[in-house]
C-alpha cells in the first residue's frame, strides 16, 4: 500500500474498528497475570486509542470537505500601504457575507462575525471583527483557546499554513505537511507577518497583514492568482461554538 492520507484514513472502516475492537475486548479477558495486562493496557493506549483518534479526525476531515467552496475576489487597494495596518480601514476591504459552518460542517449565520480581505502589489490584508466578542474567563484564554486560526493554501491538498491570532494580539505560525500519509507540523517561518488587535465595547478587531512572497507555503502569490482560505473563530471554551 502507498501511504498517503486517503489511504491510510480508508483503512479506518467501521468494520475495522469493530474488529479491532472485539481484539481488545478479547485481549483483556485473556490477560492473567498482571504483566500480560499491563501489556495489553500498554497496546490499547498506545495504540487502540489512537486509531480511535484518527478515526474521528478522518470523520472531521470528510465533513469539512464536503462543505461548498464560497468564493471571494480580495479588494484591489488603489495604493500601496507597505504593510502599514495601522493606516487600514474597514471600508478598504471586501467584506464576506458567506455563512460560517461549526466544525460538524453545519451552516451558522452569524452577523456578529465579519471577514474582509485587501491587498495591494505587496502585500496581503486580512481584517476580521467579532462584533459580540465576550472575553472568556482566564483559565479559559491563550491563543489555542481564543482565537481566529487561519488556513491557507495554493490548493485543496496539503500543504498548508495554519495561523492563529489571540485577541490579546498573540500569533503563532506553523505549518502543516503529510510525507508518506502521516502529518507533521513544523514552524512556518512568516517573516513580514504583522498583526493588530484591539478590544473595545465588546468588539474585538483584528488586521493582519502578510507579503505576497509568503502567503503561501509552497508557492509565490502573485496579482490573480487564486488561493484557498479557512477562517474559524475558535472558542474552546464551556458552551461555545467554533
Amino acid at each position: 500500500i502507498i501511504h498517503t492520507v486517503e489511504a491510510n484514513h480508508g483503512l479506518i472502516t467501521a468494520k475495522n474498528l469493530k474488529t479491532l475492537d472485539n481484539i481488545i475486548k478479547k485481549a483483556y479477558s485473556l490477560a492473567a497475570t498482571p504483566q500480560e495486562k499491563s501489556n495489553v493496557a500498554k497496546l490499547d493506549k498506545k495504540y487502540y486509542q489512537m486509531i480511535l483518534s484518527a478515526a474521528k479526525t478522518a470523520r472531521q476531515r470528510k465533513l469539512m470537505q464536503d462543505i461548498p467552496l464560497s468564493s471571494l475576489r480580495a479588494a484591489k487597494l488603489s495604493q500601496n500601504m507597505n504593510g502599514n495596518i495601522s493606516a487600514l480601514k474597514a471600508e478598504m476591504f471586501n467584506v464576506s457575507n458567506n455563512p460560517w459552518y461549526t466544525i460538524e460542517g453545519i451552516p451558522q449565520k452569524d452577523p456578529s462575525l465579519r471577514i474582509g480581505s485587501a491587498f495591494d502589489d505587496e502585500y496581503f490584508y486580512l481584517y476580521f471583527q467579532d462584533l459580540k466578542y465576550n472575553a472568556p474567563p482566564k483559565r479559559d484564554s491563550g491563543i489555542w483557546r481564543d482565537n481566529i486560526e487561519i488556513f491557507l493554501s495554493s490548493s485543496m491538498e496539503e500543504p498548508f499554513g495554519h495561523l492563529a491570532i489571540s485577541p490579546s494580539g498573540e500569533s503563532a505560525a506553523v505549518r502543516h505537511d503529510y510525507p508518506g500519509g502521516v502529518p507533521k507540523i513544523s514552524n512556518w517561518p512568516l517573516t513580514s507577518k504583522k498583526v493588530k488587535c484591539s478590544v473595545k465595547n465588546g468588539v474585538w478587531t483584528a488586521v493582519m497583514a502578510i507579503k505576497l512572497n509568503e502567503l503561501l507555503p509552497d508557492k509565490a502569490m502573485h496579482n490573480g492568482r487564486r488561493f484557498f482560505i479557512n477562517v474559524m473563530r475558535t472558542r474552546r471554551t464551556d458552551g461555545r461554538v467554533s
